[in-house]
């Protein structure tokens, strides 16, 4: 009896020393979190700027074929008076990953802030000789820095700056940032709307004053459309001016004119 008793004490301990290895990472993805957005350049705090924060968990193939990726939450929030900001525990998102396949967890917090950048994504627009923008917002997909604060987490400030960018740049870098965590193209957060509005405020009458002649590339006209107030009229818009466009891909150098952009990123009215 007692030998059973033994080799039962052991297997326990054997299965609960295989889950130990991934339990901090786990823990600290779903457990409470504050920080501060500040101006690299002033060192002040920055307020009403909108945080977006995301976490995953992945795990390599089980016995064979692809791995897995499962996005575990996305919560928008905006930072108060003094800069900071806190994202709510997600304990009823808690998992285990199956020992053995390489499971992991991890979380990002980044901030949508138009004019602005998060010091560290200067790679996200970054483009090859083909017009790709090959690289995420580093601020979107890296766990930052941070400390234990009794039951919470502080987050280690998250700088900001003003960049110089050029359109493609702008278009990308923002389209990029406002869908980190993968929303849904028909998300119903009240925030998805409130960065569209934006971006659009910004981007629209950039667009609608270049010269007709110019021209927008695949990867940006397609980045663009995700700030128009209307995402699928904009989609109906580009298959009755430019057929095929969509379902082209970066590498056949596609462009469009800035005039049917512009029709694009306004929903056919041609001025913002």
């Amino acid at each position: 009896m007692k030998r059973v008793l033994v080799g039962l004490v052991l297997i326990v301990f054997l299965i609960v020393g295989a889950f130990l290895p991934q339990l901090p990472d786990r823990i600290a993805t779903h457990m409470p979190k504050s920080g501060l957005v500040i101006d690299a350049e002033t060192g002040m705090p920055m307020p009403n700027v909108i945080v977006i924060a995301a976490g995953w968990a992945s795990q390599g193939p089980v016995l064979f074929g692809p791995g897995g990726y499962n996005p575990l939450y996305r919560i928008v929030t905006q930072t108060d008076a003094e800069g900071r900001y806190r994202i709510p525990a997600t304990w009823d998102g808690f998992s285990i990953g199956v020992p053995g396949f390489s499971p992991r967890t991890g979380w990002a917090i980044t901030v949508f802030q138009m004019g602005y950048a998060v010091v560290g994504d200067e790679k996200a627009w970054e483009f090859d000789a083909r017009g790709r923008a090959n690289f995420r917002p580093a601020s979107s997909v890296e766990i930052p820095p941070y400390s234990y604060k009794d039951s919470m987490i502080e987050v280690a400030p998250i700088q900001m700056y003003k960049p110089t960018l050029t359109l493609k740049q702008a278009v990308v870098y923002y389209g990029k940032v406002r869908g980190a965590g993968g929303p849904h193209d028909r998300s119903t957060d009240p925030w998805d709307p409130i960065m569209r509005d934006q971006g659009y405020q910004l981007l629209a009458p950039w667009v609608c004053a270049l010269n007709s002649n110019e021209s927008m590339d695949w990867t940006t006209t397609l980045y663009l459309m995700d700030f128009s107030p209307d995402g699928t009229q904009s989609r109906k818009l580009l298959d009755e001016l430019a057929p095929g466009f969509v379902e082209s891909s970066s590498t056949e150098m596609r462009t469009v004119g800035a005039d049917i952009a512009c029709k694009l990123i306004t929903n056919g009215r041609g001025a913002p």
